[in-house]
């Protein structure tokens, strides 16, 4: 008969949350390893970061590869052809990483820096509201000094996943059993998602649309690095004003909410249909329909704006 060492001495033995931590990589070694750094450093998990790295020219592969050899916990994936862009790079580490072993699931930018407890908050939050997702505000901050926290956790209303997302995917947090879920959609989908290129969108939209709750936290705890190279960015100043409204001109938010809509299988509800459809009728449905359709009041206004313009 086994004897437990632990019981004869009375010590509790403490067992961090496993979490697996997904990490898309292109030409990022100037930050990279800092966020790595910051990932390793978190306190009361068990981490294991698995990166995803798109062939480039700055020599991330070769450090990555050279920094796995000395620490157990980063894995990197076999290469494979590039991605074209960080959310198919996003989409192949869900697809592709088991995520069976582990009770969280986080989502990872190269360029960022995490606050120590990011991942303890987030864990326990999801463990105490009984949530399938997680993510909090950002605190952006620029290279001449300059910083601005980023809040996206207004009320979450009946459709607005099908118009924003939660916030930065590098605040998302998942559940093994939502992350599964996940996994299993995206690789019943390869053939839609690779022209969606807002992943983080996508999985708050799959989330909300299948009946899964998502907390969305206030307090920030990742620093969101913002330099020329980010995909989209914060959506802050003239700058990032700038950047979305050509986004807008040139029909990208329009085609993603359309795609998101119809892979997360909303295009059936007449509403949804009506809120798509870019007619006087569909317009009308969005400036009637608009507190449902954004969590904040200024974004709500907004969107009736661009749709009048048919910018969306």
């Amino acid at each position: 008969m086994g004897i437990d060492v632990t019981e004869m001495i009375g010590v509790a033995v403490t067992r961090w949350p496993r979490v697996a931590i997904l990490l898309a990589a292109y030409n990022g070694r100037r930050w990279i390893e800092e966020q790595i750094d910051t990932i390793l450093a978190q306190r009361s998990v068990d981490v294991t970061l698995f990166i995803s790295v798109d062939p480039g020219t700055d020599g991330t592969s070769a450090y990555l590869h050279e920094r796995a050899k000395t620490d157990a916990r980063i894995k990197i994936l076999p290469e494979i052809a590039p991605s074209g862009c960080a959310a198919c790079n996003f989409y192949r580490l869900v697809c592709d990483v088991n995520l069976q072993p582990f009770e969280y699931v986080s989502l990872a930018d190269q360029d960022d820096r995490w606050d120590m407890d990011k991942l303890r908050r987030a864990c326990e939050t999801i463990k105490q509201n009984g949530v399938a997702a997680y993510s909090c505000a950002v605190t952006a901050f620029w290279p001449d000094g300059s910083e601005k926290k980023l809040e996206k956790a207004q009320p979450q209303s009946e459709l607005d996943f099908l118009f924003e997302a939660a916030g930065p995917g590098c605040t998302y947090v998942f559940e093994r059993r939502f992350a599964l879920a996940l996994q299993e959609f995206l690789r019943s989908h390869r053939s839609e998602i690779d022209t969606v290129i807002a992943h983080d969108w996508l999985f708050y939209a799959f989330c909300r649309s299948h009946g899964y709750q998502w907390f969305i936290d206030s307090a920030s705890f990742v620093r969101y690095r913002q330099h020329k190279r980010n995909e989209l960015g914060a959506n802050y100043g003239v700058v990032g004003a700038w950047r979305r409204l050509s986004l807008l001109r040139s029909g990208w938010y329009r085609s993603q909410a359309e795609q998101i809509a119809a892979i997360c299988g909303m295009l059936n509800r007449p509403l949804v249909d009506l809120l798509m459809s870019p007619t006087w009728r569909g317009s009308f449905a969005v400036l009637v329909h608009r507190k449902k359709l954004r969590r904040r009041v200024r974004d709500q206004y907004l969107l009736v704006l661009f749709r009048l313009l048919r910018l969306v």
